[in-house]
């Protein structure tokens, strides 16, 4: 009896890449791609490939014949200023004083 491991990896791989998903999901998997991009810069595959590898990871840098993935950049930490304003809350029906 033949082996059916080769036919089983074979339809893992054309379920895992989309290629066998209703096109209701593979439409939403593309909108959610599509806002990703826009909020963050990155698709889900990036940020699940940079989670995984703990770096900053963007396909299209291929394109630019970059690597892939880079480390991370640390954002420079924020700088302090001493704030001398003050909030007041006024209560209610008393008037607020300026």
């Amino acid at each position: 009896m033949p082996s059916k491991s080769p036919l089983i990896l074979i339809s893992l791989i054309f379920i895992l890449s989309g290629c066998a998903a209703p096109p209701a999901l593979q439409i939403l998997s593309l909108a959610l791609d599509g806002i990703s991009y826009i909020t963050t810069d990155k698709t889900l595959t990036d940020h699940g490939l940079s989670a995984l590898t703990q770096k900053d990871c963007k396909l299209l840098r291929s394109l630019q014949d970059q690597e892939i993935c880079q480390k991370e950049k640390k954002p420079s930490p924020p700088e302090v200023t001493e704030d001398k304003t003050k909030l007041v809350a006024a209560k209610p029906n008393e008037p607020t004083v300026q």
